[in-house]
């Protein structure tokens, strides 16, 4: 047992340093201190202690989960990965990403959908490797890679004319407008469709 001497603000204003007989012994989200009624002459346990800790904890990496959440979209192994990186211990970074989930606020599903659309004129091989490098499920990706697939060709001819724009319809020019198609992700087969309609009036 210990008794609480002093409670001194840090820099981070959120946040409260815990003296327990004139030494420190932890920092406390402000919101745990006034929950749980913290106060200078409390006695207090080193099982209280821990307690306090993991609760402060929490409510500090929640709230950093939304902060991050409100600001961008995020995979859920991504923003998993961002609490771990920002110091958070991967089992409660776990479990804030599964609490983020349950309330709807975090979904793999939506953020394929909405990156899928995003990616306007990236092919459908190439957002599959960005979803699968941010984390996201095989399984999960299948839901909209057949529909990516679709639109490959009205992509692809979308990307080849931005490219020829504003240069010559040549072979040299041609053969550049396929590799970069290819670095792009697209099928050969697509590439060869499109730049077989090489006659497009917006590439010259």
């Amino acid at each position: 047992m210990g008794i609480i001497t002093s409670l001194t603000a840090q820099k981070n204003k959120r946040r409260v340093n815990v003296f327990i007989d004139n030494r420190f012994a932890l920092g406390l989200e402000v919101e745990t201190v006034y929950k749980e009624s913290i106060k200078v002459g409390m006695e207090i346990s080193e099982t209280e202690l821990e307690n306090l800790q993991r609760e402060s904890d929490y409510a500090s990496a929640y709230e950093r989960a939304i902060t991050l959440a409100s600001k961008k979209l995020y995979a859920e192994k991504e923003l998993l990965n961002k609490l771990i990186e920002k110091g958070y211990a991967f089992a409660l970074s776990k479990d804030i990403v599964t609490k983020l989930k349950e309330y709807n606020f975090l979904s793999d599903d939506n953020y394929v959908e909405v990156f899928s659309r995003a990616k306007s004129l990236d092919s459908s091989r190439m957002i599959e490797k960005k979803l699968y490098e941010k984390g996201v499920a095989q399984i999960v990706i299948d839901k909209v890679k057949k529909e990516n697939e679709k639109l490959d060709e009205s992509k692809a001819k979308r990307v080849a004319e931005k490219y020829m724009k504003n240069k010559e319809n040549t072979f040299e020019n041609r053969q550049k407008l396929f590799r970069y198609l290819c670095g792009k992700g697209y099928d050969n087969y697509i590439i060869k469709q499109v730049i077989g309609d090489g006659n497009c009036e917006n590439w010259d």
